[in-house]
């Protein structure tokens, strides 16, 4: 982002946010403010418009959350699959193919996605790992 900026934050008798930057009734009822607020319905991008530069990179060590339609706080999808990104990794059967690490173009632009490769041999083909049996009735 552009420049920066600072924030106070001014609490009314009662426990209210006061200001004129409060915009969101859900940050009023909760008295506290998000460290990340994304306006992305705003304009569906964090792409800037006029230099084409991304606005914002974001990582996060925890599962997120988020307001569905309905107004109720989910908690955000985590990926269970274990080393989905290192297809090169010992803990991958590899069936007559060979995995070259980060040598394609991944869905976000970095040089990170793996290649397969298959061999000349007839027969099947693929990368295969052992897999955490799941709980029926959980959500995962």
């Amino acid at each position: 982002m552009r420049g920066s900026a600072a924030f106070r934050v001014a609490v009314a008798p009662g426990g209210a946010l006061a200001g004129p930057w409060v915009q969101n009734s859900l940050w009023t009822r909760a008295r506290a403010v998000p460290s990340l607020d994304l306006r992305f319905a705003d304009n569906k991008s964090l792409v800037d418009a006029t230099t084409g530069a991304q606005l914002v990179t974001f990582t996060r060590a925890s599962s997120g959350t988020y307001v569905d339609s309905q107004g109720v706080i989910r908690t955000a999808v985590t990926n269970l699959l274990l080393r989905s990104e290192e297809f090169d990794n010992a803990s991958w059967a590899k069936i007559a193919v060979t995995v070259l690490a980060n040598q394609i173009q991944s869905p976000i632009g970095t040089l990170t996605a793996d290649e397969i490769i298959e061999d000349s041999s007839t027969g099947n083909h693929y990368v295969t790992g052992s897999f955490a049996s799941s709980v029926s009735g959980t959500a995962y």
